[in-house]
């Protein structure tokens, strides 16, 4: 027979005896309706390795004999004999009882990337029951941007202009700029997809990425900060001897990581130096997409338009809208002009510059014109440029977004190649 519980008398002493015989008597009431014949049913989700637990979303428990009514309920993760997390009954969320517990999928002590396979145990007070669940830290998707600049110098490239032929190299010198929700990896990779001449196959293989102490990156991979700006040089070990005088070539050079992604891309020709000017400064920041039937902004993707790298595709019916932040330092008058490249053919695809960019715009769209009133001009400018295919649009072909100081004439300029491609 149980040890009855003396009651007290006027000024007796309480002891923690006492109060502990109390406490044994009430829970010996709790687990005397509780039952012992605790099971998990199932989970959602799974817990599988295709579906598992996820940290940080909501994860249901379903079965019998929980003990949740009572305040019995614990959840564990457990890794052998090591607990990983607790789950307490405090810490469930509305809509749990004892036939069903929900929880934010608490952080797991020592959480790998690839993720960990655990036992989960939910105690009634007085059993419990068991499984094994594969667990998976949260995922977050990279966002944001990547911008690839050819760097504003006489020396970029070096030599300048390139040469071609036997121990003949060229050096092209980038700035890398980020802005991410997060850190990330970005693989580099150069290609030269036009050129005027047939491409040696093994060229593309030997172009080098080197970092800003002139050493090989090896793994063709960079570490790039949430916000973060870095210098790349792009070495070709030797331009052949097939690219003559004249012959030209274009070099394509993109970072990477998931679905960001940065280009430049931009004509070189052998013998002819290049001059960009060191007074404008202009930053691709974004791409907007526009269904030309509603009028309305539609969310970019591969089947309807997109810009991968600096390549805009699009389907018939649909608009790209690319911009960009531009700064001018220097007095004179610019203009800003969107065109095809020279000597290619683009039909049906009406590249132009918006009607909101700032400045005066030709009758055709494709230029306008921004006067700039003093030196050392830090006005930042939004300019924005369009294209749209209709019917009988060539398949591909390359635009010119081109900047350039006209009055006092210069032979400097800014310019960024877009390749342009029609989506079935």
């Amino acid at each position: 027979m149980a040890q009855l519980i003396k009651k007290a008398q006027p000024g007796d002493i309480i002891t923690a005896e006492d109060w502990n015989l109390v406490v044994d008597a009430v829970n010996q009431l709790l687990q005397s309706g509780q039952q012992s014949g605790i099971k998990i049913a199932a989970t959602l989700p799974p817990g599988t390795i295709i579906d598992p637990f996820r940290i940080g979303t909501i994860t249901q428990i379903t079965g019998q004999n929980f003990g949740f009514s009572i305040g019995q309920t614990k959840v564990t993760f457990e890794e052998g004999t090591l607990i990983r997390a607790t789950v307490l009954r405090s810490e469930m969320l509305t809509g749990s009882f004892d036939e069903r517990l929900l929880f934010m999928m608490p952080p797991i002590l020592g959480m790998t990337p690839s993720g960990m396979q655990l036992t989960m145990k939910v105690n009634n007070g007085i059993a419990e029951d068991h499984r094994s669940v594969f667990v998976m830290p949260v995922v977050i998707d990279l966002s944001g941007d990547m911008f690839v600049t050819f760097v504003a110098s006489p020396s970029n490239p070096q030599p300048n202009p390139v040469e071609s032929g036997a121990g003949k190299a060229a050096e092209f010198r980038y700035q890398l700029q980020t802005g991410l929700n997060m850190p990330a990896t970005f693989a580099l990779s150069a290609d030269i997809p036009n050129a005027t001449v047939t491409v040696p196959p093994n060229l593309v293989g030997s172009i080098e990425f080197r970092d800003d102490a002139n050493n090989v990156i090896s793994s063709k991979q960079i570490q790039m900060g949430k916000n973060e700006t870095r210098n790349i040089t792009v070495r070709i070990p030797e331009v052949p001897a097939v690219f003559g005088v004249g012959q030209s070539f274009t070099l394509k050079v993109t970072a990477a990581s998931g679905t960001v992604v940065g280009t430049d891309q931009r004509s070189v020709t052998i013998g002819t130096q290049v001059i960009l000017d060191p007074n404008i400064e202009a930053n691709q920041t974004s791409f907007t997409l526009i269904d030309m039937t509603s009028g309305n902004a539609e969310t970019p993707g591969p089947s309807t338009g997109i810009l991968e790298g600096s390549t805009i595709k699009l389907k018939i019916g649909k608009r790209g809208v690319v911009t960009f932040n531009t700064k001018f330092t220097a007095q004179g008058t610019y203009d800003i002009t969107i065109l095809p490249k020279s000597g290619v053919t683009l039909a049906n695809w009406a590249p132009e510059m918006t009607p909101d960019s700032v400045g005066t715009r030709s009758i055709d769209g494709t230029k306008i014109t921004v006067n700039v009133p003093t030196n050392n001009d830090q006005t930042q400018r939004t300019e924005k440029f369009r294209v749209t295919p209709v019917a009988g649009a060539s398949p591909t072909g390359t635009i010119v977004f081109k900047i350039k100081r006209t009055s006092p004439v210069t032979t400097a300029e800014f310019s960024k190649e877009f390749g342009v491609q029609l989506l079935p």
